[in-house]
C-alpha cells in the first residue's frame, strides 16, 4: 500500500507540474536532457558553400557553420544541401549549426548522409524549412545521434518553422524483392545498429505546417536501434514527434528489435507506428512519459509494446483521444504495466472508418491501469460500430474513474500496476 501510495504521489506531482494544476511557479521536472548553448558561436566557421565529401576512409567536419534564406528552385536532393557524404567510412560530425529561413526553398536537406559505415552526428543545432529533412541518414550501416537540437526557431529567436528533423532511413520497399528498399541510391547498405539520443526536438508548429508531413524522428526500417533520453515538446503543427516503422520483409530484415525509452513527449500531435513486416520484428517503448500526445498504430505483421510507460491528458470534455488507429490488420499492441490518466476525453480508441471496424480488437493490457474521470466512448468510428462501454474493449484493459481504494486494492493483490511501481521507486 505504501509503494502504491508513493508511486501514486508522484505521479500526480508530474501530471501536475506539467498539466498546470499547480501554482505556475513549481519548476518543471520534465526537462531536455540537453540543449544547445549559442554562447560561443564564435568558434563556428561560416560556410557558403556545399560541403562534399565521397569516396573517403574518414571524414570530420567540426565547427562549422550554414545560413541560407533560399535555395534555387532547380536545386534537389543532391544539389540543395549544406553538407552531402557518400560513401565513406568512419563519419563524424560534430558541431554543426545548420539554419534555413522560413520560406519553402530554404534547403533541400541540411545534411545528407548516403551509403556509409560508422556515421556519428553530435552537437548541432537545426531550424528552419527545409524540402525534406534536416538531418537525413540512408542506406548506412552503423549510425549513432546525439546532443542534436531541431528547432521551429532560429537562435535569434524567429520563427522559422522546421522540416523534418532526423530521418533514418533503412528502406520503405513497395516489394520485398526490391535490392535498393525503395531508395535512391544505387548501392544502399543495410542498417545493422542506429542510437538516438540526448536530443531536443520542438516547436515546429507554424500553422502553415499543419496538413504537411513533418516528423521531428521518421525512421523507416529501424533494425536494432534505439531512441533515448530525447524530449519532444510542441511538435503538433506538421505531423508526428516521431514516426517509427519496420517496413521491410525480406529475408534479411527479421528478429529486429527497435527500443524507444526514457523520453518526454509534451504537447505533441502524435507518436505513431506503421509499415508491414514480419512477426519476428518488435518495437518495445519503455518508461517514456507522455503528456497530451496520443498515439497511432497503421502497422501490420508484428507487435508493439509499451512497458512502464505513462500517459496524461488534459483535454476539453467531448474532444481528445488515447489511441487512433488507421488500419492495423494483423499487427498487435500490448500495454504492459503503465499508467494512464485523462481528466476527459472524446473516445478511447477512434478508427478510421476507411478501415476495418474491429481493429480494436488488436489492443491489450496487461497490470495497466487506465483512469478517465469523465465520461467518455470506448471506441468511435466515423463508418462501422460505436462502442459506449469501456468494459466491452476486454483483452485485459482495466479502466477506472479515480484512483480509489478499490485500485489500490488491485495493487496490493498485484494483479495491475507493480513492474511499474518498481520500475519508478528505483
Amino acid at each position: 500500500m505504501n509503494h502504491f501510495n508513493l508511486f501514486t504521489m508522484s505521479c500526480l506531482i508530474l501530471l501536475g507540474v506539467v498539466i498546470c494544476f499547480v501554482p505556475e511557479g513549481r519548476a518543471n521536472p520534465i526537462q531536455p536532457a540537453w540543449k544547445f548553448q549559442p554562447r560561443n558561436l564564435d568558434v563556428f566557421i561560416k560556410q557558403s558553400k556545399m560541403i562534399k565529401a565521397v569516396d573517403q576512409a574518414e571524414v570530420v567536419i567540426r565547427n562549422v557553420r550554414f545560413e541560407k534564406a533560399i535555395i534555387p528552385e532547380a536545386a534537389n536532393k543532391y544539389s540543395g544541401n549544406f553538407i552531402y557524404i557518400k560513401n565513406c567510412k568512419n563519419v563524424v560530425l560534430d558541431g554543426v549549426i545548420a539554419q534555413s529561413g522560413a520560406g519553402g526553398n530554404s534547403a533541400y536537406q541540411s545534411i545528407l548522409i548516403e551509403d556509409c559505415e560508422n556515421v556519428t552526428i553530435t552537437n548541432c543545432f537545426f531550424s528552419g524549412k527545409v524540402k525534406r529533412a534536416h538531418l537525413r541518414i540512408e542506406g548506412c550501416r552503423n549510425v549513432e545521434v546525439s546532443n542534436v537540437e531541431v528547432s521551429g526557431v532560429s537562435l535569434e529567436g524567429s520563427v522559422v518553422g522546421s522540416g523534418i528533423g532526423v530521418w533514418i532511413n533503412n528502406g520503405s520497399p513497395k516489394s520485398e524483392f526490391d535490392p535498393k528498399r525503395g531508395m535512391y541510391s544505387v548501392a544502399p547498405l543495410d542498417l545493422e545498429t542506429f542510437t538516438l539520443r540526448d536530443s531536443y526536438f520542438h516547436d515546429a508548429n507554424l500553422k502553415s505546417d499543419n496538413f504537411l508531413n513533418i516528423d521531428a524522428v521518421l525512421i523507416h526500417s529501424g533494425s536494432n536501434g534505439s531512441v533515448e533520453n530525447c524530449y519532444f515538446e510542441n511538435w503538433n503543427g506538421g505531423d508526428s514527434a516521431l514516426d517509427i516503422s519496420h517496413r521491410r520483409k525480406d529475408n534479411k530484415y527479421a528478429n529486429k528489435k527497435i527500443f524507444v525509452k526514457d523520453c518526454k513527449f509534451v504537447n505533441c500531435k502524435y507518436v505513431k507506428v506503421n509499415g508491414h513486416s514480419r512477426s519476428s520484428n518488435k518495437i518495445v517503448f519503455s518508461r517514456n512519459v507522455f503528456v497530451n500526445t496520443p498515439l497511432q498504430f497503421y502497422h501490420n505483421g508484428y507487435e508493439v509494446v509499451f512497458a512502464n510507460d505513462i500517459f496524461a491528458y488534459k483535454n476539453e470534455k467531448g474532444r481528445g483521444f488515447f489511441v487512433q488507429l488507421l488500419g492495423m490488420s494483423g499487427g498487435k499492441v500490448l500495454f504492459r504495466s503503465c499508467l494512464m490518466y485523462a481528466n476527459a476525453l472524446h473516445s478511447f480508441v477512434a478508427q478510421s472508418g476507411k478501415y476495418q471496424s474491429e481493429d480494436y480488437k488488436g489492443l491489450f493490457s496487461e497490470e495497466s491501469l487506465f483512469v478517465i474521470e469523465s465520461n467518455v466512448r470506448a471506441v468511435s468510428s466515423k463508418n462501422g460500430e460505436n462502442i459506449s462501454s469501456m468494459n466491452d474493449i476486454g483483452n485485459g484493459f482495466i479502466f477506472s474513474r479515480n484512483i480509489d481504494e478499490g485500485v489500490k486494492s488491485l495493487v496490493v493483490d498485484g494483479l495491475i500496476g507493480r513492474k511499474a511501481i518498481e520500475e519508478l521507486l528505483r
